[in-house]
């Protein structure tokens, strides 16, 4: 058995990995870490196999114990027989190790792809936006009510306009008529 309960951590960044996550680690054979994008094996413990088989042993002696001694008819002995199982399930995710992958090409690779460098002139472009003395000053709230007061007259007028046209049709198609 493991010396600390522990749930898996990435060997590149020392992420911890949640426990669902652990748990459903343990059937795939890599893990991509979401942080540093470095690849890593997944290795379950030995020592499971020793528990699994005291789990098997533990829930076969309690399904011939209740069968001998227990009510046939109750669900409680199907529970009985279900608990170790259930411990065991839950206790599976902290037996998942990561360990770094051999192939270290893939991992160079990702670093490097990650490593984004900013070019000088970018870089002094932006420090001496920085160190400007003068701060440029905008009022927008100046901007903002003159369009404003500007759109509102020109829709107003739009909505006159459209009036005034649908007036003088109804009067010329009255006069027709």
């Amino acid at each position: 058995m493991a010396k600390k309960l522990k749930l898996p951590r990435c060997p590149y960044c020392h992420r911890k990995i949640s426990f669902f996550g652990a748990a459903f680690l343990k059937t795939k054979g890599e893990y991509s870490c979401d942080t540093c994008k470095c690849i890593s094996n997944v290795v379950i413990n030995r020592s499971i196999y020793g528990i699994a088989s005291i789990t098997c042993v533990l829930s076969l002696l309690i399904l011939v114990l209740y069968s001998y001694f227990g009510d046939h008819g109750n669900i409680l002995g199907v529970l009985l027989v279900l608990f170790p199982f259930i411990i065991f399930y839950a206790l599976v995710p902290f037996f998942v190790r990561l360990e770094p992958c051999a192939d270290r090409s893939l991992e160079k690779k990702i670093k490097e792809k990650q490593q984004t460098v900013v070019p000088e002139t970018a870089y002094n472009a932006t420090v001496t936006e920085m160190n400007r003395t003068n701060p440029i000053e905008l009022n927008v709230s100046d901007d903002f009510s003159k369009n404003f007061l500007k759109t509102k007259n020109m829709v107003e007028q739009q909505n006159k306009y459209e009036t005034q046209t649908l007036e003088n049709e109804n009067n010329n198609t009255d006069t027709i008529v």
